[in-house]
């Protein structure tokens, strides 16, 4: 039993002796790193999810319906460093480089391919803008004490926006509520 143990040890000691540490990330390079960390839509909304497992960017609450989305502006941030851009739209076939600052029209489906600063690396990503499927602005102002909600409620919002706080909520017998 004795030998055993002592085969065991030594075994163990020469895998171990035998293991190339390559987990030193000493010598890697901070411009091999094409993902994007943040996404700017001046105008438009500054909070983009960047999904980097699905390859999606998309914005956590949806824009209001009927925001002109065909010209605005854009900047997108890398991890560590300044990735190359470019886009193309589902209309479009080519690439189209891109600098921040540019203009980009996403009344179409919208796709970014990024590519680290050195060209080692590149991540394509779809950009999903959403947009409200019915005009925020149609509800009718109601306080919320006034408001008979025997119906059930189907679908509601609510945002906070300066310094005010508001509700909004879609019933099942189609009545649509704001309330400040």
């Amino acid at each position: 039993m004795k030998i055993y143990k002592i085969l065991f040890l030594l075994l163990a000691a020469l895998s171990l002796a035998a293991c190339d540490d390559d987990d030193d990330d000493t010598d890697v390079s901070n411009t091999d790193d094409p993902r994007i960390r943040l996404v700017k839509l001046v105008g438009i909304s500054n909070e983009f999810v960047i999904n980097d497992v699905e390859n999606l960017i998309f914005n956590y609450d949806s824009i209001s319906k009927g925001t002109d989305v065909s010209g605005v502006y854009v900047y997108f941030y890398g991890y560590t460093s300044t990735p190359s851009i470019a886009y193309k739209t589902s209309v479009m076939s080519e690439w189209k480089n891109f600098s921040n600052g540019d203009k980009i029209d996403f009344s179409d489906g919208v796709f970014i391919m990024s590519t680290s600063q050195d060209g080692s690396a590149r991540k394509e990503y779809k950009f999903d803008l959403r947009i409200h499927d019915y005009d925020v602005e149609a509800f009718s102002w109601e306080k919320y004490t006034t408001i008979d909600l025997s119906d059930k409620v189907v679908s509601q919002k609510s945002l906070s926006m300066d310094g005010d706080f508001y509700w909004f909520c879609r019933t099942e017998g189609g009545q649509c509520y704001r309330f400040l």
